[in-house]
């Protein structure tokens, strides 16, 4: 699963891995490069479900 997050103003991209019934793991994370922070406002008003 990856996943986008502000942490710090920082738009930063996320590498979680979660097995059932275990904590998820944060195996990776990096600074969003500019194209995903451009569509990351459009895709939250849009695509985002938060259901």
């Amino acid at each position: 699963m990856r996943g986008l997050k502000y942490i710090s103003d920082r738009l930063m991209v996320l590498t979680v891995v979660y097995l059932p019934g275990n904590i998820p793991h944060i195996i990776s994370s990096r600074r969003a490069i500019r194209s995903e922070r451009e569509v990351y406002p459009d895709w939250l008003e849009n695509d985002y479900d938060d259901s």
